[in-house]
Formats: C-alpha cells, structure tokens, sequence
C-alpha cells in the first residue's frame, strides 16, 4: 500500500481501526499516541506537524519525523530497531497533521514500506549535536545575545585554541559556552563568572557537573538545569 495517500481524515479513528486489526497485545501503547497526537496538533509549531507512527502486534508508536532523522537521538533508535532486531511484521504510516475540527483531528496518511523506509533514514540521518548546537545559537541571538559573545568548545581544536577559549569565558569576553559533557566535564576551569551550567541530558556523575557545585557555595544565585528543571 506504500505509495497511496489518504488525504483530510479523521486520524485518530483511521489508526484506531489499524491498531485493532494489527497489534494485539499492549493496546493500550495507543492511548500515549492519542495523547501525544492532540498534543501537537493545537501547537503553533511546523516540526510538530510531520510524524511517523508504527503499528506492530505488541504495540505502536508515534515519533516526530524530524527526530527520527537525528543520529542517536531516541527516536531514530527506536525508528531502526524493529527492522535491524526483530521481524516484527511492521505497518508503518507518515502522519501529516493539518486541523482539528469539530473535536475530531484531521490530516493526510502515509503508508511505507518501513524496512525500506529504515534503510532511506539510515543515508539521511544527520548528527544530533550539530542541529541542537546550531539551534541554540539562534535561540540565543534571537533573543537579544551578541553572536560574539557565544562559543562551541568543540571549536577548539587545539590546546591553545582551548585555553584562549576558557580565557575569554573566564574574563566575560564571551558570556556563554555550549558542548558536550566530555569536552566541557572534568578538567573545565571556567567557573569564575559562572552562574548556570544547563544540560539538556543531565549526567549524574559528580565530576560532570562538580565545578559548579563547588562555586555554588559561594554564589548562592548559581542554579545547575535539567532541560529546564532547578535539581540544587
């Protein structure tokens, strides 16, 4: 059936008929794809739009397409497991969200051919860091921070490049700095003028995040993030 598309259904009932005839045990995965599914279709943004939804005989799943497209992220690695580990007879389907009207969400339906699709997804994947790292940085100057004042550590390739680096954050030349927990965790001399380290992925090993811990006894307003969440 890959190949066909059904345009401005109602797609809440279109998967429900599918999940009833193809999964037959943990149903219920289906309820947090509903969840997830009227979640995005109210927000205003356009990656939130385009999904990817499996329906396998022990239960589905609902993706963002765009994350699935990510190298390592955990949507891509749940995208490839079910074609490299199992032979799990996949349906898989590309939602296109586009209104919800009279209670009801509507869009367009997309089967694939998902071991082909795994295979497409496979050449096109790209790193993850790369677009986060770029995201944040347009993140930040369109809110108002110069673009001189931010950095990448992993655009040091040197030791010199990499202490000039620290230098200028430690002398507020350059007031933010983004990186990976391995470039940015232990030997990161930088906390001088520090007031919030944010991890989008929190490690919980003291030496990961002990540099500010440690300033935190004396600045009192320093705050360490998960994704947005106070933990100290």
């Amino acid at each position: 059936m890959a190949g066909v598309r059904f345009e401005d259904v109602d797609l809440l009932g279109a998967l429900s008929r599918i999940v009833d005839l193809h999964t037959q045990h943990y149903k219920d995965d289906f309820d947090l794809d509903k969840e997830l599914i009227s979640k995005l279709a109210v927000s205003d943004r356009s990656e939130d739009k385009q999904l990817l939804w499996m329906s396998r005989p022990c239960g589905t799943y609902t993706l963002r397409e765009r994350e699935v497209y990510l190298d390592g992220s955990h949507e891509n690695k749940v995208w490839r497991f079910y074609q490299e580990q199992t032979n799990d007879p996949v349906l898989a389907y590309a939602i296109s969200l586009k209104e919800v009207r009279d209670g009801k969400i509507f869009g367009d339906l997309y089967p694939l051919n998902y071991r082909e699709y795994v295979e497409r997804m496979k050449q096109l994947t790209c790193p993850i860091g790369n677009v986060v790292y770029d995201y944040l940085k347009q993140e930040l100057i369109t809110r108002g921070v110069p673009e001189e004042e931010i950095c990448f550590i992993h655009d040091a390739k040197t030791d010199e490049q990499r202490d000039r680096m620290f230098s200028d954050v430690r002398a507020g030349r350059k007031r933010i700095i983004i990186g990976s927990t391995e470039k940015l965790g232990v030997g990161t001399n930088i906390q001088t003028r520090m007031v919030a380290a944010h991890h989008i992925d929190c490690p919980w090993k003291p030496s990961d995040v002990g540099r500010i811990l440690r300033t935190f006894k004396i600045k009192k307003n320093v705050e360490v993030t998960d994704n947005g969440k106070i933990i100290i």
